[in-house]
């Protein structure tokens, strides 16, 4: 996608001879709106703060205070319908999801999904780091099933936590 930076600016200096009068008007700058994983989050309570308000916490997942918990005892997926998100995913969109990543034990084995678990969106694997984590993919252009986004865990890999996802269009 192209991104479009577009900056406005007029000074405009005018004197009025003999009557010692001087306006000024300076630049006005007008910022687009932030690409790039810098959007607004499309997830509804990416904190994970309400719980399962706006989550789905499937086999082997559960809510603790402020994040998600995998105990890697079952394959299993935490995941948010279309519905409940503050903005859909599109066919042929690129999309960056961010998240903070807590590793109790092993190599977490995951990938993203949508709600219905019936289109990865980025396949699994266990290359997942502790600490924050970034992650480019782009929707096809045919069908994404109903949407939503769902991180599918699997079992006998890594019991892990996870917490502040934020998905933005590109």
């Amino acid at each position: 996608m192209k991104k479009l930076f577009i900056l406005f600016g007029i000074v405009l200096s005018c004197s009025v001879m003999g009557q010692g009068t001087n306006v000024v008007m300076h630049s006005t700058y007008v910022k687009p709106a932030p690409t790039g994983g810098g959007g607004s989050n499309m997830l509804t309570d990416g904190t994970l703060d309400s719980g399962a308000t706006y989550w789905n916490f499937g086999t082997s997942w559960a809510f603790n205070t402020d994040h998600a918990e995998y105990d890697n005892l079952a394959n299993g997926a935490l995941g948010q319908a279309d519905g409940d998100m503050q903005t859909s995913i599109e066919l042929s969109t690129d999309y960056t999801l961010t998240f903070d990543l807590t590793v109790v034990s092993g190599t977490p084995r995951f990938g993203i999904y949508n709600y219905a678990l019936n289109k990865a969106y980025v396949s699994i694997r266990s290359s997942w780091s502790a600490g924050n984590n970034s992650i480019g993919f782009t929707t096809n252009s045919e069908d994404i099933s109903g949407g939503g986004l769902s991180v599918y865990a699997i079992a006998g890999e890594g019991e892990f936590e996870i917490d502040n996802l934020v998905l933005t269009a590109d």
